[in-house]
């Protein structure tokens, strides 16, 4: 959980870059502060009753439900026109591509191995759901018709 946790908050750096290059900080100040009001209380609270995995998962859907929320709020203000349409076209696909990989690999993953081991597969899983992330995203298909030094 606390992978897919923080694999969100690399999607969440974005509408962060774009208030950044618009120069208007406001509104991230405004929705961080909410965000942690909020995930700090909650987050207590999965620790106490649920421990580690609550906790992992409490994460997960916190910063999921932040995504989700937040995204669309910042392009309908810096980028006006962008919204479902990036959700379904650039995000979903590639979110369910890795995703999808994730969830073979850790069925795949055997029950009791030793650390160098589990780190390899970790590594090499997050690797191939990469890759599977890259190959159906539009972006993914730019880079990889780009000749090189263009």
């Amino acid at each position: 959980w606390y992978a897919l946790a923080f694999s969100i908050t690399g999607f969440m750096s974005v509408p962060f870059m774009l208030q950044f290059a618009a120069g208007r900080l406001r509104l991230l100040l405004i929705a961080s502060t909410a965000f942690a009001l909020v995930l700090a209380p909650v987050m207590v609270v999965a620790a106490s009753h649920g421990g580690m995995r609550a906790t992992g998962f409490t994460a997960f859907m916190m910063n999921l439900v932040f995504l989700l929320g937040w995204i669309p709020v910042v392009h309908r203000r810096f980028l006006p026109g962008c919204g479902v349409d990036w959700y379904v076209r650039d995000l979903l696909p590639a979110a369910g591509a890795a995703g999808g990989t994730l969830l073979v690999a850790k069925l795949l993953f055997p029950e009791q191995c030793g650390r160098s081991v589990a780190a390899f597969l970790v590594a090499l899983s997050t690797l191939i759901a990469f890759l599977a992330a890259l190959g159906v995203s539009p972006l993914g298909w730019t880079l990889l018709k780009r000749r090189p030094g263009q």
